[in-house]
């Protein structure tokens, strides 16, 4: 495809997305149905783009001087596209250079940089993929790129399935230390390329913790955030309903654990997914797959008697923009008592305030327990935020906002 061609197909993708960007705008509380109070200015975030920048100075600066100043103008946009070259680059087919559409999204993120410096990192990270999609529909060949790194995440834990679910059947696997391995598989994801020898790594330490050879609670005792209190009072209490939002493939087997000790409690559980293709995010058709395999018979019976739900979420966004979720999701959101959410993408998705010169808090209609492993700056940059506290790259977090 020519680069002028290429240029007009991605301008009128950024219109798209710049037309639902604004409409947030517009919104009403009814819109806003997962808010307890209506809030002016709700963003798919907890920041804009420009104000990622990590002095007053330069946020300034790349607010008032991008449009005038080139070389701020070639960082901003670099800096955009950096995490795209990594998900993306050595993953398309050589049918697809990559070096022209890079050029491509470049050029048009610089003529546009007055828009996007105000979007979020839901709306850039939405932009791209659908650029990627597009291209990849336009030569006609399949969305998931990450089919492989999927059946190779799933296919190491799945090793460690049969034990880690025989030991939640006797009651021997500590309520904390599941939560901990749930929290820990999120490590398991294809935007920071661990590999199969990284993964073993992962498995190899949860041998350990069984074993008794590494000591998980000091870990635990490390950690800024590490709360699971609320959550176990819940699973103990009377029934109730979980919308479960997973995140990724191999992880996957760790939510079943946590799961199954959810349904064995008697309470309803409801697993959301995506519903297309992004990273290597579980699809709703990736687990209806995995649904039939051998190792995961057993949530037969939890689907029949209607304790256990599988619902699209209608997103196939990295971070979710909560007005535009499917119907099943937002009805099911409504019945449930508690919104389980692993990932750092549902984090980003269910900002808990608004920042900036002046932050506002924001309240949802039902209380959320976050997991996962931090990985990003940008989440580093949020939970600092929120917080107060400086956060470890690699560190794990669990937190119940209620």
């Amino acid at each position: 495809m020519k680069h002028s061609k290429m240029n007009e197909v991605f301008s009128k993708i950024l219109q798209q997305h710049q037309q639902r960007h604004l409409k947030y705008s517009h919104f009403s509380i009814k819109d806003h149905w997962y808010l307890k109070d209506h809030i002016d200015g709700f963003i798919p975030g907890y920041l804009k783009l420009f104000e990622y920048s990590p002095s007053l100075i330069e946020k300034a600066m790349c607010y008032y001087t991008m449009s005038y100043i080139p070389k701020i103008q070639q960082r901003f946009c670099q800096k955009i596209l950096n995490p795209f070259k990594h998900h993306y680059k050595k993953r398309l087919p050589d049918s697809i250079p990559f070096t022209p559409i890079l050029d491509s999204l470049e050029t048009i993120l610089s003529q546009h940089s007055h828009l996007i410096k105000l979007w979020t990192l839901a709306d850039i990270s939405s932009f791209l993929n659908h650029c990627i999609y597009t291209m990849l529909s336009l030569h006609k060949l399949p969305k998931d790129l990450y089919q492989e790194e999927k059946k190779i995440q799933n296919n190491y834990c799945i090793q460690l399935y049969p034990e880690l679910r025989e030991r939640l059947l006797n009651d021997s696997l500590p309520f904390d230390l599941l939560i901990y391995l749930v929290t820990k598989a999120n490590c398991i994801d294809s935007s920071d390329e661990i590999h199969q020898q990284q993964i073993q790594v992962f498995l190899n330490d949860v041998g350990n913790y069984l074993d008794g050879n590494t000591d998980y609670k000091e870990i635990l005792d490390s950690c800024n955030y590490f709360e699971d209190k609320a959550l176990y009072y819940d699973c103990c209490g009377e029934q109730k309903c979980f919308l479960y939002e997973c995140d990724n493939h191999g992880e996957i087997f760790f939510d079943c654990l946590l799961i199954e000790y959810l349904l064995r409690k008697g309470h309803t559980v409801v697993l959301s997914l995506k519903s297309s293709p992004v990273l290597n995010d579980v699809t709703f058709q990736d687990f209806s797959t995995l649904l039939k395999s051998p190792a995961l018979q057993h949530f037969q019976d939890y689907l029949h008697n209607k304790s256990f739900h599988i619902i699209n979420s209608g997103s196939n966004d990295v971070i979710k923009h909560l007005p535009f979720l499917s119907d099943d999701y937002k009805t099911w959101y409504h019945r449930s008592d508690c919104i389980i959410s692993k990932g750092q993408g549902h984090f980003t998705s269910y900002p808990k305030c608004l920042l900036g010169l002046k932050n506002r808090s924001i309240r949802y209609q039902k209380p959320i327990f976050h997991s996962f492993i931090l990985k990003s700056r940008y989440t580093q940059h949020e939970l600092r935020s929120v917080h107060k506290k400086a956060f470890r790259i690699s560190e794990p977090y669990a937190k119940y906002f209620s």
